[in-house]
């Protein structure tokens, strides 16, 4: 539907195509009896003096699958003219319809010279018929046209219109400098001229003055040579300089926000999986390097590095009970899966349960302060708190709350919280649960805490059959 226009200095020029035999007359403001009448009236209105090219040929096309009215089609000619800068009211034309082709079109002829003797010129030309273009395709519901537009932003692959790519050289042009943008992106003519040289097309790009004696692209091959300007106002200098510093931006953009390796993990065919283990290992190695660096190995229990967290040894045998170097006995009734069943804190202990400033004793019974722990008595100026009900260290249970959270969530925290004598687990979806040695509490609900504590109170079944829960008074610390 854009308007073809074309100049004439003569009305025989256009007006014997158009009123060939199996044309259909439209109407206008110059009466149609036959063609030679036409001619004649069309010469008389030419205006006076020398102008060149005083007549225009408007041709207008509907797509193959449209056909219009006689109505219809006076609507759209009239429409054409208004939008050219002229007035179809003043100015002498005419307008035939052909039916001979693949699609339907009608042809237009005008007069530059109004009926007052004015003279009429169409500035902008290709712009104003670009413009035409877009509003008649509004008017009828027809797609909307695609044209290059100077004040949008850059572009690496610009509109060229069709009419620019009709020899089979300016296509192969056209391919090859849009591929050389779109995974090329060179910045500078020598980068440009390399890429073009590599493509089918063989043509090497330099400037060279035009015509005009301004410097413009020239791309040249063995068999011809096609300024940018051919193709379209989006390869003109200026534009295509711009398009040049556009692809530089790109690449210094690329290399400070590391796109290489964003697009190396997104095309991964597993990328979920991939940044899953990602989480879960990044994680781990985390809390792993949290336990090494605030965890003492304590000889009371045995405990040793497995992995992410420490695991305590067996101390003595069931039934039995044995005094290690520090003189500390373990408590008779040790779980079989190797945890300690007791727990030698005091006063002055650690976050731990370690011996504090009060030092141990060399012998291997209990001093009275320790004995006194058990009791809950005064001894000298301080009361001693009682050890707590369970015999688990802080490290099994910190063992046994990362068992549980590596078993059933991707991505997890934990955080010790001694007076309590538990640990806090938060969770990636929000969620987040408290573990003792009485099983594990959900504190906020969501998936990930619910799993964890269906996991973690799986493991103490298993471990720890028969053991006392964790009073509330345990929980708040208030026996530490």
């Amino acid at each position: 539907m854009r308007p073809f226009l074309t100049s004439h200095d003569t009305a025989e020029q256009f007006l014997v195509y158009m009123l060939r035999p199996g044309s259909e007359p439209l109407g206008g403001t110059v009466p149609i009896k036959n063609r030679k009448d036409v001619i004649r009236r069309f010469e008389r209105l030419r205006p006076p003096g020398d102008m060149s090219s005083p007549f225009r040929h408007i041709t207008l096309s509907l797509p193959e699958e449209y056909i219009a009215d006689k109505q219809i089609w006076l609507e759209i000619a009239q429409t054409a003219i208004k939008a050219l800068g002229l007035d179809p009211m003043r100015m002498p034309w005419i307008a035939v319809r052909h039916t001979d082709s693949n699609c339907d079109h009608i042809h237009i002829g005008i007069c530059l010279c109004d009926f007052t003797g004015r003279i009429h010129r169409i500035s902008s030309p290709e712009a104003r018929c670009e413009k035409a273009h877009a509003y008649l395709c509004d008017m009828l519901g027809l797609p909307a046209p695609g044209y290059f537009d100077p004040t949008a932003p850059p572009r690496l692959d610009p509109v060229t219109p069709e009419r620019r790519l009709t020899s089979e050289q300016a296509r192969l042009l056209h391919t090859d400098l849009q591929h050389v943008f779109r995974h090329s992106q060179p910045e500078s003519l020598p980068e440009l001229d390399r890429a073009l040289s590599s493509r089918p097309g063989e043509f090497r790009a330099e400037i060279t003055p035009n015509k005009s004696g301004r410097p413009s692209f020239a791309f040249t091959n063995p068999e011809s040579t096609i300024r940018g300007g051919e193709l379209g106002k989006a390869w003109w200098p200026k534009f295509l300089n711009a398009r040049l510093s556009f692809a530089r931006a790109l690449r210094r953009l690329r290399h400070n926000l590391g796109l290489d390796h964003l697009t190396q993990i997104l095309t991964q065919p597993h990328m979920e999986k991939l940044l899953e283990n990602l989480i879960k290992v990044t994680d781990q190695a985390r809390i792993a390097r949290r336990f090494a660096d605030n965890l003492r190995a304590d000889q009371d229990y045995g405990r040793e590095r497995r992995g992410s967290a420490f695991l305590a040894e067996p101390v003595g045998s069931p039934g039995r009970s044995t005094t290690d170097a520090w003189g500390t006995a373990s408590h008779p009734d040790a779980t079989p899966d190797g945890f300690a069943d007791s727990v030698s804190g005091t006063a002055d202990s650690d976050d731990f349960g370690n011996g504090g400033t009060a030092g141990r004793p060399e012998s291997g019974n209990r001093d009275p302060e320790r004995r006194s722990a058990e009791t809950g008595k005064e001894t000298g100026s301080r009361l001693v708190a009682p050890e707590p009900a369970h015999g688990l260290t802080m490290g099994a249970l910190i063992a046994r709350a990362c068992e549980a959270a590596r078993r059933g969530t991707p991505g997890w925290r934990i955080r010790p919280l001694v007076k309590s004598r538990g640990v806090a687990v938060a969770f990636h979806d929000r969620s987040a649960a408290l573990a003792g040695v009485g099983g594990a509490e959900i504190v906020k609900a969501g998936a990930a805490a619910e799993m964890f504590s269906n996991e973690y109170n799986a493991i103490f079944k298993d471990n720890e059959a028969g053991e006392p829960a964790l009073d509330e008074e345990a929980k708040l610390g208030l026996g530490a």
